[in-house]
């Protein structure tokens, strides 16, 4: 995003559009939420409740943090992006992920999958399924990663007390760097990471 025109699709509280304002050239906002509109427009950001009141071909990024799967209609709003990024310009998408070790059937964890799998979570996403519906938009260069957002603690919790927050509780005490890194490889080896990030590309003119 350094010197570059990027847009936050669901921007939510725009802390993201806070943080990176300085480094870009420009940043714009949608966001359905009127409060947060207000908010953020009154800090002097350009934002609406629909990309298409923005210009075509405008964007070098499009990012969107745990928005797409909340979206009814998410080829429509591919297609939609894919109109608004300049050629060469690129989609990041981050949502939750549908193979969440959490989410195993060997855990039989209740408590996460109510909490994973509430109603404005329109479609969980595995990497195949993004993947595909970027291809069928006609992005490019499609790479999808897996993340792992939270540690060791916050599965512990889940596991024994059926709540989260395990990375803010006694549990973290089993927290650090080293463990934090294994514990997001083996669960990346085994595509069951909480988060998956796709990239993907327009195709240059």
């Amino acid at each position: 995003y350094h010197g570059k025109t990027v847009c936050e699709f669901g921007f939510g509280k725009g802390e993201f559009m806070e943080a990176v304002a300085p480094f870009c050239r420009t940043i714009n906002g949608v966001e359905l939420n009127t409060d947060h509109l207000a908010r953020i427009s009154k800090k002097g950001f350009a934002v609406a409740q629909d990309l298409n009141q923005f210009n075509k071909r405008e964007y070098d990024t499009i990012f969107l943090f745990h928005t797409f799967e909340h979206l009814p209609d998410p080829l429509n709003k591919l297609n939609q992006i894919r109109k608004k990024l300049k050629p060469g310009g690129k989609v990041i998408i981050e949502v939750p992920h549908a193979r969440d070790f959490l989410l195993s059937d060997d855990f039989n964890c209740d408590a996460f999958k109510s909490h994973t799998l509430w109603s404005q979570h329109l479609i969980l996403h595995t990497r195949q399924s993004l993947s595909v519906m970027l291809a069928a938009c006609s992005f490019k260069d499609i790479l999808v990663e897996g993340i792992q957002r939270y540690p060791l603690s916050n599965h512990l919790q889940w596991l024994a007390k059926g709540t989260p927050g395990g990375h803010l509780s006694n549990f973290s005490s089993v927290d650090n760097e080293l463990l934090s890194a294994a514990y997001e490889m083996a669960l990346a080896k085994n595509d069951a990471t909480d988060t998956i990030i796709a990239t993907a590309t327009v195709e240059q003119f």
